[in-house]
């Protein structure tokens, strides 16, 4: 294929940064990329730390150029002194966790993506940050504002070209944004909606991004109106499915009668279910939250009930939190610290129960167990802005003040309309559609997803899963024409330039 003349030559910067060189995880990004790069003429390019040697055979299939990013930091000695001297104003004068979550450089606020890599992949194992400590955070907190600094200047020099990520947090938030205020346009590869990603540079120099809002509503604004039958007919589908997966048959759908039984709640009093994500995950960039991170909503939620017996507040774990990041239940230690007569813990038997016929209102940051429970009328209560805010089926406090106020008179929450049932449903759809979903007539994505898998439920090791997906690769997709046919490749080459 034809490239540009040099002197207007643009790029397609794929974005590896991100945490396991997974090849399944990285590989659909080049097959997109490919996509783009046959549409719109552009020379691909791997932004990555340092090559990664045992994927390299199978990137050079598809002719990209390499960045090192690791090498462009380190030649940015004018960026590096900027970003200390940044940063030790903030260790000195600002080193708590809620300034750095509002910390920004150069305008764009990248405290949140900081605070997040922090709490994952810090020295010390922590899941909150009350206050920065020098040893355990100065290095890694330099580290990625001398990041920003260095993309700043990178994208800057080659505006109107285009970057494909994958998730919006860490170092790859960091650049994400960075691409986004030096006019380098931003694609998203980790799901299968077509569209730009949804952040604009105002709500990067405002601190308000939202990812998830806006890859869900540009999907939303698509769709057919809310009262087609096709979302009546797919929350019913939907609802078959995740009974079979997600329950068991001790814990399919207990009745209010066995849950009085089992917990002795009052009867009369409404159950107030908190679905607790307490664990080590990414809390900003995807959502606008009133709380710091997911740990301080739980906390702060369950020390609330103390003064409140207005109904049975039921903290409930995510079933999850020991597979995602081999974490303690740190729901059950919270709920240790703030025990009182009014607050009770969801058996661990019924962890991954369907609370539809106990359940009298759900309490989630963005949880999708909300959008779920809205549909069959369970009221719900946000403590963030995300997919499927904005609706009219949710309670939406905006200040921290505004949500424990509204803890206050829980007891008055009234079934959703059908109305807002109708609503929930179609953001149902529209949430898991901005997901790793329709992919079923897909060779490639079915590939792809089971290795994922494998690695994820920690049945294969890294090395194992890489080398078990390239063997697979070579037998079913043994050259860029095989890929042609991929929903991957497609959804890039419908991409067109922007004018």
């Amino acid at each position: 294929m034809k490239r540009q003349n040099s002197s207007r030559l643009k790029y397609i910067f794929i974005n590896l940064s991100m945490c396991e060189k997974l090849l399944s995880w990285t590989l659909p990004k080049f097959v997109y990329a490919m996509g783009i790069e046959e549409a719109a003429g552009y020379q691909p390019v791997i932004l990555d730390w340092e090559r990664d040697l045992e994927s390299e055979p199978v990137y050079q299939k598809f002719g990209a150029d390499f960045v090192s990013i690791r090498k462009l930091r380190s030649d940015n000695i004018s960026g590096f002194f900027s970003a200390l001297v940044s940063v030790c104003r903030l260790f000195v004068f600002h080193n708590s966790g809620a300034n750095l979550v509002n910390y920004q450089y150069h305008g764009a606020y990248i405290g949140g993506m900081i605070y997040d890599k922090l709490v994952r992949f810090g020295k010390e194992k922590i899941y909150t940050i009350d206050r920065m400590k020098f040893r355990r955070d100065f290095g890694k907190v330099l580290g990625m504002v001398w990041l920003a600094d260095t993309m700043e200047k990178y994208f800057g020099r080659h505006s109107g070209s285009l970057l494909v990520m994958d998730d919006f947090a860490f170092d790859e938030g960091i650049m994400t944004m960075e691409a986004v205020l030096q006019d380098v346009e931003v694609r998203e590869s980790s799901s299968l909606y077509e569209g730009e990603l949804g952040i604009t540079k105002e709500e990067i120099r405002t601190n308000k991004c939202s990812r998830m809002h806006s890859q869900v509503k540009a999907i939303y604004d698509a769709q057919k109106p809310s009262d087609d039958p096709f979302y009546e007919e797919y929350a019913k589908e939907y609802f078959l499915k995740r009974l079979e997966i997600v329950t068991d048959k001790q814990s399919l759908r207990p009745s209010r009668e066995e849950f009085v039984e089992k917990l002795h709640t009052d009867p009369e009093k409404k159950n107030v279910f908190i679905l607790a994500s307490c664990f080590a995950d990414i809390a900003h960039g995807k959502a606008d939250y009133l709380f710091s991170d997911y740990y301080v909503f739980t906390e702060k939620t369950l020390e609330a009930t103390k003064k409140l017996s207005n109904a049975n507040w039921i903290i409930k774990a995510h079933p999850y939190y020991h597979k995602l990041y081999n974490e303690e239940n740190l729901t059950i230690e919270l709920y240790e610290k703030y025990k009182n007569p009014n607050l009770y813990y969801m058996p661990e038997e019924w962890d991954k129960a369907d609370l539809s016929e106990i359940a009298d209102v759900i309490i989630t940051a963005i949880g999708s167990g909300g959008n779920e429970y809205a549909c069959i009328g369970i009221p719900v209560i946000l403590t963030a802005y995300g997919p499927y805010s904005g609706y009219g089926f949710t309670e939406e406090p905006e200040t921290t003040e505004e949500y424990f106020e509204l803890l206050g008179h829980i007891d008055s929450l009234e079934r959703l309309s059908e109305r807002q049932k109708t609503e929930a449903k179609k953001l149902l759809f529209c949430s898991k559609r901005s997901t790793y979903q329709n992919i079923e007539d897909d060779e490639f994505s079915e590939l792809y997803m089971k290795n994922r898998e494998l690695f994820f439920s920690g049945k294969r090791s890294l090395s194992v899963t890489n080398e078990s997906f390239r063997k697979e690769l070579e037998q079913s997709f043994p050259d860029k024409e095989a890929f042609r046919k991929t929903i991957w490749y497609q959804r890039g080459n419908n991409y067109q330039r922007r004018v």
